[in-house]
Formats: structure tokens, C-alpha cells, sequence
């Protein structure tokens, strides 16, 4: 009867090693499922208004099945959701129109050691909501790299002669005549952290270069992304986004027919928050 026992304990032992090392293994497989999302969100000034409602939104909508860390740059006192685990406070000033949105991606590369740990990086713009599940499909592969989004104000057209490029000769967002092929906006774009910080790079050393040369792009980082992408896709071929991922809010009705229903992300009529130039504090 004793042996019996000892080898139903051995039994045992031997069992709940395997059950054991299965579930780590389960849960190793499920976090590395999760990839690592880094998001980055610019609230100086008056735009710390839209900060808590984001958060939230794409708290419930964005990628919920990644593990996501918000970077939030700001010159504001933290609220109360920023006392949360997965939310970074960066530290920088409120600067003059249009400089906070010109130098954007000098502040994503002040954190270029902590963001390249990142599986993924995403930018939108502050008063951006997110409206149903954003899921894997904004996830570019390796090969694609980046994640871009067409402008809603010219996703449809086609000649490039309307496509508000910066043609300035001086400029180094400059998009000749014969070039381009789509617009892209400002505000809602993203990728593998490699090629976003690659793109972080190359857009902060273009816009240091203009502004020793007293030049400011026509849509500031706007037309600067748009150049970056000309040239990137002569080689690759990113992840293209429709609009309905970021439509502004006094377009909702019309685009939301043409959507089917399918809206992604709204943008908040600034109007119904003070104004564009309230909230960038510039005088009318």
C-alpha cells in the first residue's frame, strides 16, 4: 500500500509540474500577443480640455487588446486620471502658434529611448474621440512600417493641382508639380516604433533646418509628413487609412451616409470649446 502511495504522489507531483509550466506558458503566449502600443498626445495650453475624454474613449475603443502606455506632453498640473499606471507625463512648454504643432516630433524624439522599447507608436491629433473598436487592422506589418491616414478634406481628389501640398522651393516639406498622390492628415498617424522614430528623426532635423532659414511649412508637420511619405513610397508601400477614422465632427452627417455608419473616430468641433484661436491662445 505504501509503494502505491508514493507513486500516486509522484503522479501528482509530475501533474501539477505540467499544469504548472503550462500555464506560464499560456500566460507568456498571451502578453506577447499583446503588442506593447506607445501613445502619444500633445496637450499644452487650452487643449488640456479634450485630455480626459480622450483618455477614456480610447481606453474603451483603441487597441484594446494591446498592453498601452499614453505619453502625455503638457504644461498642465496632472488630473486625476493621471495618477494611473499607464499614463507618462512629459514635461514641455506651451509654445506660440504654430510652433506646438510645427515641433511635435521634437517632442516624441526627446523620448526616443524609452519609445524604440515599443512595439508600436500613434499619434492623433487632441480633439480626436474614438467612436466604436479600433482594432488589429491599423497594425502595419514590418514591411509596411508606417500607419497614415488620408486627409478628409481631400481623400477623393485627384488632380494635384488642388492637393494643398507645400510648393515653397525654400521649404523642405517642398512637393513639386508632377509629384504626390494622396494627402494625408496631421493627426492621426502611427507604426512600428522603428519607422515612426525614423520619421520622428527626419521630420525634426527638416523643420531645425527651415526654421534656421526663417521658413515655415504651409501646413506646418502637416506638409511635412505629406513630403516624408512621397518619399517613402517610392520604396514602400505603408498601411492607408479612409478618413472615417478621424471625421470631423460638422461632417459627421454627410460622411457617416457615405461611411455606412462606419466611423471610427470623430474630431471635435473646436468651435463648441472656445475656438480654434482661444485654444491656440493666438489673437483673432
Amino acid at each position: 500500500m505504501r509503494l502505491w502511495g508514493d507513486i500516486v504522489r509522484r503522479i501528482l507531483f509530475v501533474f501539477l509540474v505540467m499544469l504548472m509550466a503550462v500555464s506560464n506558458l499560456s500566460v507568456a503566449a498571451y502578453h506577447k500577443a499583446q503588442p506593447k502600443v506607445a501613445v502619444l498626445y500633445i496637450a499644452t495650453g487650452k487643449y488640456i480640455q479634450f485630455w480626459d475624454r480622450f483618455y477614456q474613449a480610447a481606453e474603451q475603443y483603441f487597441l484594446p487588446d494591446s498592453q498601452k502606455t499614453y505619453f502625455l506632453f503638457t504644461d498642465q498640473a496632472p488630473s486625476y486620471l493621471d495618477t494611473k499606471d499607464n499614463i507618462v507625463i512629459v514635461p514641455i512648454q506651451h509654445e506660440p502658434w504654430p510652433f506646438v504643432t510645427l515641433k511635435r516630433y521634437h517632442f516624441f524624439i526627446s523620448q526616443k529611448e524609452v519609445l524604440k522599447d515599443f512595439d508600436y507608436i500613434y499619434f492623433t491629433n487632441a480633439n480626436l474621440i474614438f467612436q466604436s473598436v479600433i482594432g488589429d487592422e491599423i497594425l502595419p506589418t514590418q514591411e509596411q512600417g508606417l500607419m497614415v491616414t488620408k486627409h478628409p478634406g481631400y481623400y477623393q481628389e485627384k488632380e494635384l493641382k488642388y492637393i494643398p501640398y507645400d510648393r515653397n522651393p525654400k521649404s523642405s516639406a517642398q512637393v513639386g508639380s508632377n509629384e504626390g498622390q494622396y494627402y494625408f492628415m496631421g493627426g492621426v498617424n502611427g507604426g512600428t516604433a522603428r519607422a515612426f522614430l525614423e520619421l520622428a528623426e527626419t521630420i525634426k532635423n527638416w523643420t531645425d533646418f527651415d526654421l534656421s532659414n526663417n521658413v515655415i511649412p504651409r501646413w506646418h508637420d502637416e506638409s511635412m509628413l505629406n513630403r516624408y511619405m512621397i518619399d517613402y513610397m517610392a520604396n514602400q508601400k505603408p498601411l492607408i487609412l479612409l478618413p472615417n477614422y478621424a471625421i470631423p465632427e460638422d461632417k459627421l452627417s454627410a460622411m457617416s451616409t457615405e461611411f455606412q455608419g462606419n466611423i471610427k473616430g470623430v474630431l471635435l468641433d473646436k468651435s463648441k470649446f472656445g475656438g480654434h484661436n482661444w485654444i491656440r491662445q493666438v489673437s483673432d
